[in-house]
């Protein structure tokens, strides 16, 4: 973690043993953290060296925003140099309540997250004391449940006797010795079912079974039952968790099956010291020496990389962030994802890639991960070869399905070395060749795609053109879906063929190959799928609109023989020529040939007709409802509403 120290520095002076004390307030980058932190230091032969009260605070919610927010907070005290005495962190995640309460000329308001509380102890710069955490879940400022808690007692920064873990679920109990060592039974209490118990069995820091109980079946997974070759001392961490899940001692099917509540603490347990060693690791800058973080320990098998083992790790990884980065460009690449739809070879080289992603770099992706964690050290070579499926050799063969309109094919793509795969090569060193390959592969894709891509200066042009064609047809696919499921049935395969429309369009462009000629085809194409939009939202509201004119066309008369109110319709030439004619027959121009350069015109048809009737209501139709009793044609009527359309042919 780095700090950043920005400018705006306050300083105060006072006097004390002698010298000039000078109290900082400065803005700190931690992590994700922007912090203000407060504390005092003296300066002696150009050093600064911190000492008292050490705070920082951040807050990030606005009380004008209800989305999640970040809270951090910590205060500690720092003794020649180092941390002494108790600090205290609290983090939290919180959405605002919304309900705001003035009291005493200060606006509250409520809160609810997660809230996470660590105290932690120091004595002489290291660890001493107790050190704990504690998660809430809180509901409108109020803590609703512990989601987890923990404790453990510290002496000169080793553990040392009872350490606690709780969940909502149980509670575990162990114990370090003297030297920090876990040791005796680890066991897990589950409360409420007393059916069910989990015990980890240490000796002196080796875990020597781990015994599991369900529905009173018990089962005992062996591991380190005698001693361990090469032992080496690590953390009780998720790193050691991992550790053990390579070396195939905790990852057994019993152990994975009947549950793995003892590793489910200890993960969320490390997680929350981790976000402690983080902020203090940032602080050396501070503080210019390292702060010892505890001392939870544990003895693994250690097999250590030889020399020739991490050149290949080196190569491999090199290799995977090379294929990572052409293959991420490839499959982002706007250009190439508009003519895949229309070109099958593009299409096809860009499943490659996916594949080559899939079958070879996946399982380097674990190495490069691991290496990350520092746990390749601690993996026995004929594990590995098993774990990762290298007893046998892999194929050079990409295999890619590809879906065409009438049934589903495979095609084959070979690298241009396949000689890489049959290395007579295990190990690490066999990695390395599948990295390779993987990078030839996908370099070989590159190159035939980058042949695909000529006249870049007008491409580039094109660029921000094909982005928004592509946000405004996922746009328009999403709205279709959507509409889709609420409207009546009738319109469904309406918006099917409009969407029919736009892809045609789309492909038209992708095998369009006169670039001089495909900027206004693009723009043609954007504002089609601007017209499109607009005619669903249209579309939409059509049933809305028959509500509103049947209502607009309905008068309540007395009706002498019944002695009551009664609603008439009046009008019904009109309102029976707008739904049973006119809307239906547009309906069925969209169904049946719709183009782009009719969208916004039938969209407008659509909007006037819905004015027209609203006018009409008010206005004498006696003439014209006379002139619609002799008229069927769609397109005479239109006329005789005082519509006029480019569109002709409008049938029933």
């Amino acid at each position: 973690m780095i700090i950043r120290i920005f400018t705006c520095i306050v300083l105060f002076y006072t006097s004390s043993f002698g010298q000039n004390k000078q109290y900082i307030n400065r803005l700190l980058q931690v992590g994700a953290y922007k912090v203000k932190a407060n504390y005092g230091y003296y300066a002696s032969k150009g050093d600064t060296i911190p000492q008292g009260a050490f705070t920082m605070k951040s807050f990030g919610a606005d009380a004008a925003s209800a989305d999640l927010k970040q809270y951090f907070s910590l205060n500690g005290t720092f003794q020649n140099q180092m941390p002494g005495s108790a600090w205290r962190f609290q983090f939290g995640k919180f959405k605002l309540d919304g309900t705001q309460e003035l009291v005493n000329y200060q606006l509250n308001v409520k809160l609810s997250g997660v809230f996470h509380t660590a105290l932690v102890n120091f004595r002489e710069g290291k660890t001493h004391g107790k050190w704990s955490h504690k998660i809430n879940r809180v509901d409108k400022s109020n803590i609703k449940e512990t989601l987890f808690e923990s404790s453990a007692l510290l002496e000169n920064g080793l553990a040392k006797g009872i350490i606690r873990m709780e969940d909502t679920q149980a509670i575990l109990l162990g114990r370090f010795l003297k030297n920090g060592f876990a040791h005796d039974v680890w066991e897990v209490n589950f409360g409420n079912a007393p059916d069910r118990t989990e015990q980890w069995h240490f000796k002196e820091g080796r875990l020597e079974k781990i015994v599991l109980e369900k529905d009173f079946q018990p089962k005992t997974i062996y591991l380190y039952k005698d001693n361990i070759p090469q032992a080496t001392t690590v953390s009780l961490d998720h790193v050691y968790l991992k550790i053990l899940s390579l070396q195939h001692l905790s990852d057994s099917t019993s152990y994975t099956k009947i549950g793995s509540k003892i590793a489910s603490l200890i993960r969320q347990n490390s997680y929350c010291n981790q976000k402690i060693n983080d902020i203090f690791a940032g602080m050396t800058s501070i503080s210019g020496k390292a702060i010892q973080m505890p001392l939870f320990q544990v003895k693994v098998a250690r097999y250590p990389l030889i020399e020739a083992e991490k050149a290949h790790i080196a190569n491999l990884k090199a290799d995977y962030e090379k294929s990572l980065e052409v293959s991420k460009f490839l499959l982002t690449n706007t250009k190439l994802n508009i003519l895949k739809h229309a070109d099958e070879e593009v299409l096809f080289l860009l499943s490659v890639v996916q594949e080559v992603n899939k079958k070879y770099l996946s399982v380097i992706k674990k190495i490069v991960e691991y290496q990350a964690m520092g746990v390749l050290d601690f993996w026995q070579r004929n594990r590995m070869q098993l774990q990762l499926g290298l007893d046998k050799k892999y194929s050079p063969e990409v295999l890619v399905s590809l879906q065409d309109s009438t049934n589903t094919q495979q095609k084959a793509f070979t690298g241009p070395n396949p000689a890489l795969l049959n290395a007579d090569e295990v190990g690490y060193a066999y990695l390395a060749k599948i990295a390779q390959y993987a990078r030839s592969c996908v370099d070989s894709v590159a190159q035939k795609l980058n042949k695909k891509l000529s006249n870049q200066e007008i491409q580039r042009q094109l660029d921000a053109l094909e982005k928004v064609i592509i946000q405004k047809f996922d746009q328009l696919n999403r709205l279709s879906d959507s509409l889709g499921k609420k409207l009546p049935k009738r319109y469904k395969t309406t918006t099917k063929a409009m969407r029919l429309a736009v892809n045609k369009e789309i492909k038209l462009y992708s095998t369009n190959e006169d670039l001089s000629t495909k900027s206004a085809q693009a723009r043609g194409i954007i504002s089609c799928l601007d017209n499109m939009k607009s005619l669903f939202s249209t579309l939409a509201q059509l049933p809305k609109r028959w509500d509103t004119i049947q209502k607009l066309y309905t008068e309540q008369v007395w009706n002498p023989f019944t002695a009551t109110i009664m609603n008439d319709q009046i009008k019904e030439r009109l309102t029976e020529a707008y739904h049973q004619l006119l809307v239906p027959s547009i309906l069925t121009k969209i169904k049946v040939g719709l183009t782009c350069a009719q969208a916004k015109e039938l969209r407008s048809i659509l909007d006037q007709l819905y004015v027209q009737m609203k006018v009409f209501r008010k206005q004498d139709t006696s003439k014209l409802e006379r002139k619609l009793r002799r008229e069927n044609d769609p397109n005479t009527v239109l006329e005789l509403f005082g519509i006029s359309t480019q569109i002709k042919n409008l049938k029933r």
